[in-house]
């Protein structure tokens, strides 16, 4: 082998990983267009929904942790979406949320969706909660199983969150609180 041999591999490699990225980044862009449509969110609310790059957890890290993603910077698709270690392109779509919908008011909370995608030939597999087992779609299929199926999942699990959250608040606590008093 000679070393044109090597810098024609080289060239190759490239050409493949810049093909693959473009290739995910088109599918971070159509999951993204898509859920802020379906949330009824326009172009122009970039504060409220954007794409960002997930940070990536060595395996001696904590599995909890707060994302130093700087809400203020605003990401192309293609500087959000990386390729993880796994062999997975990853990106996360970042939602804030503000009381009444009125983002002049405060406090606001982001929800972010970590997302994983990967395609094998005419196959897409992908995740956006990360202790599932990955989707397997048909290219020609993605955009109509997205918003039947992983839009409306997307936002029943920010409903759920919340609705687990109200529970918690309201329950009564009366029995606990008895516990350990002398009568």
């Amino acid at each position: 082998m000679s070393y044109t041999d090597l810098c024609n591999e080289y060239k190759k490699s490239r050409e493949l990983f810049f093909k693959t990225h473009d290739d995910a980044t088109e599918f971070a862009t159509t999951v993204f267009n898509g859920f802020r449509s379906y949330l009824g969110l326009g172009e122009n609310e970039y504060d409220l929904i954007k794409l960002v790059p997930t940070l990536q957890l060595e395996p001696d890290e904590e599995e909890e942790y707060f994302s130093p993603i700087d809400e203020d910077i605003s990401y192309t698709p293609h500087g959000a979406v990386k390729l993880a270690d796994n062999g997975y392109w990853i990106f996360s779509i970042l939602l804030r949320l503000h009381i009444d919908g009125n983002k002049n008011m405060q406090p606001a909370e982001n929800i972010k969706f970590d997302i994983s995608y990967k395609k094998v030939k005419d196959t897409i597999y992908f995740k956006y909660v990360q202790d599932n087992q990955d989707m397997q779609i048909q290219i020609g299929e993605l955009e109509s199983y997205l918003k039947k199926n992983v839009y409306p999942s997307m936002e029943k699990t920010i409903m759920e969150f919340y609705q687990s959250q109200v529970k918690f608040f309201l329950h009564d606590r009366s029995v606990e609180r008895k516990i350990g008093l002398i009568a």
